[in-house]
């Protein structure tokens, strides 16, 4: 049996800083405090408190509804791949795989449909059996580039989440002494943490593989779901009026849209190819960034996102955009070591209308990013409803822009006697419009912009990665000057990028002339109006939610500008409206409005939204625990 120890951990809440610096800390202690008061408004988590059916946390439900929209599509697949060499044993890679999936319940739970609602089902035992496989000819010449095309193909097939694995693992032998590794589960129950929690099991799992010794490993005394029980009853408790509270006033009545110039032709769909391209920051910039940060006591994330602002402030001309980050949110100490999806996404709007100076700025920034750290529990469905006139999680345009620093030492994985290499893979998918991730090694930071190509023009994203290196030079020498002063484009350069946004949005009125006539009140001569009352009130869903005026009951929900995101936003209205189940499913099969209410009749599909789901889920949980205590009073 394994030797456990206790963490070393201190029992208090944790609040993860990206970037942090030494002098800074006291900083932190200003949202620990917050988190602490917060979290003393519910009973802590328990392990013995656990329902007969098991909730999901508010991140997996938004995660499997758009999971069902495109189950075929590796859209939410997170993975690592490693070039192996050495003598590597794919024997004890699977003992040690099976002990942690041991450890972790998450990684052996599957989420099959029962009654419309996804229900955790937890196995018993682990049971993940690594693929191994001969290199075939694609990767006869064992070249970076022929083996990471490989791995982008093995990582791509689609997770199931009914019938699992939700981990899997692949060794492929290239030569005798030379393996690729490839590791894939799904965002349902893996966050970027939990891959370093991974890590650090592996390696010391292996290692004692290797040396015929104990492993010490951390004590696991709750599990991910216990934490989505705790979150379940956090919700309901004073601290959602506090946290909402808190968001609607950062929010205000700012817009996340960035108002950059969008390219011609048909609207990107919600997940869309991503492309990316490089940043490199070199030492000598990386060190008058971190200096500057230091003499102004702030975190050097802080110092980056700051010039990241003024970025998109100067190319999209509007004066407070915001900008989303990542947060790991295990800001409970019993969950630290627990594998699952903990992070939620965060929005910061900074406000710059009295033109600030630089480190004037940079100490606003710092005290928005340690408010925002302070309540960073409700999870990101909760904190989207906070924008005015949008639908939740369910609004595409809220997924804007995506700021992603880290900088923490990382544990890498490591096996006895191997050399392992991480291969860099390109994912095929990105959610937000743009998205910055920078990362700092030996004394550099580098990173990519990565963007969508069917929105953005490649020369314009190429010039704001460029002009962001000039914005963090003029702030590094002469960080007094006011914000205003902190110019990175010429005036032609203004002049093209407006030209770009009028000509994008004449072009955006071309392509959907009907849609723009109807928004304007204007029926044409081919539109059919409602003949029903039951008509009449699912056309008023649709305006709603379409945020456009006349419809007809032929015209179909994607030609007017639906997509994936409004069409759960859709599910939830008409449910509340009709008073009964609506399949998401089931408007895909009928976009229209006629055809969807011959259809409609007296059937009542069980699908619903992420929210919906997860109120009928819990009802149904308060109402068996409520039956358990009834039977054992009677007892």
């Amino acid at each position: 049996m394994n030797q456990i120890k206790q963490s070393a951990e201190t029992a208090t809440e944790h609040v993860h800083s990206p970037g942090s610096e030494r002098d800074s800390a006291n900083i932190m202690l200003a949202p620990l405090r917050t988190v602490r008061k917060l979290h003393a408004m519910t009973a802590p988590p328990c392990a013995n408190a656990r329902p007969d059916e098991l909730p999901l946390t508010s991140a997996q439900m938004r995660i499997w509804v758009f999971s069902q929209l495109n189950p075929e599509l590796p859209i939410f697949n997170t993975f690592r791949a490693y070039r192996i060499s050495g003598p590597f044993r794919l024997d004890l890679l699977t003992k040690c795989l099976n002990e942690i999936a041991a450890r972790h319940e998450v990684l052996r739970t599957t989420y099959p449909e029962i009654d419309g609602i996804p229900q955790p089902v937890i196995a018993d035992h682990a049971d993940i059996r690594p693929e191994i496989s001969e290199a075939d000819g694609s990767l006869a010449s064992g070249s970076e580039e022929d083996i990471s095309d490989y791995c982008n193909r093995r990582i791509s097939r689609p997770i199931d989440l009914t019938s699992g694995p939700i981990f899997r693992a692949e060794a492929v032998k290239v030569t005798e002494d030379e393996h690729v590794l490839i590791l894939v589960s799904h965002q349902m129950v893996f966050d970027g943490a939990s891959w370093s929690i991974l890590n650090r099991e592996l390696t010391t799992l292996y290692e004692s593989g290797c040396s015929n010794s104990a492993p010490v490993l951390n004590e696991l005394p709750l599990q991910f779901v216990d934490f989505a029980s705790w979150q379940d009853a956090y919700l309901r408790s004073g601290a959602h009026d506090l946290l909402s509270s808190y968001w609607r006033q950062q929010i205000g009545d700012s817009q996340p849209a960035l108002g950059l110039p969008i390219r011609g032709g048909s609207p990107a769909p919600t997940y869309h190819d991503g492309h990316s391209l490089p940043i490199l920051i070199t030492g000598a910039l990386t060190q008058g960034l971190k200096a500057l940060a230091k003499n102004e006591g702030v975190t050097l994330f802080v110092v980056l996102l700051s010039t990241f602002h003024l970025l998109l402030r100067q190319f999209s001309g509007r004066g407070d955009p915001v900008i989303f980050t990542s947060v790991p949110c295990r800001t409970r100490s019993e969950f630290r070591n627990v594998i699952g999806l903990f992070s939620n996404f965060i929005p910061l709007r900074a406000n710059l209308s009295a033109n600030p100076g630089f480190t004037e700025m940079l100490a606003d920034v710092q005290q928005l990013y340690s408010g925002a750290l302070g309540h960073q529990d409700l999870p990101f469905e909760h904190i989207t409803k906070a924008f005015p006139g949008k639908q939740g999680a369910a609004d595409e345009s809220l997924f804007q822009t995506l700021f992603v620093f880290e900088n923490a030492a990382k544990k890498p994985l490591s096996f006895t006697q191997c050399r392992l290499t991480p291969l860099k893979l390109k994912t095929g998918f990105t959610k937000f419009d743009i998205t910055l991730f920078l990362e700092e090694n030996n004394g550099k930071m580098s990173g990519s912009l990565r963007y969508k190509p069917a929105k953005f023009d490649r020369r314009m994203i190429e010039l704001m990665v460029g002009r962001f290196i000039t914005v963090m030079e003029a702030a590094v020498a002469q960080p007094y000057r006011h914000i205003e002063g902190i110019r990175c484009l010429t005036t032609s350069e203004l002049d093209e990028l407006q030209t770009a946004k009028d000509r994008a949005s004449r072009d955006k009125s071309a392509q959907i002339p009907e849609t723009a006539a109807i928004s304007r009140g204007n029926t044409p001569a081919t539109q059919m109006l409602p003949r029903t009352q039951m008509e009449s009130r699912i056309t008023a869903v649709w305006q709603e939610v379409l945020g456009i005026g006349n419809i007809g009951i032929h015209d179909n929900f994607f030609d007017l500008g639906g997509n994936s995101l409004l069409l759960i936003a859709l599910t939830g209205r008409l449910q509340d409206k009709l008073q009964r189940k609506i399949s998401i499913l089931e408007i895909f099969r009928d976009p229209t409005i006629s055809t969807f209410v011959e259809r409609l009749g007296g059937e009542t599909d069980d699908g619903s939204t992420y929210e919906h789901v997860r109120e009928r889920a819990a009802r149904r949980r308060r109402a068996s625990t409520n039956r358990r205590k009834g039977r054992s009073g009677r007892e």
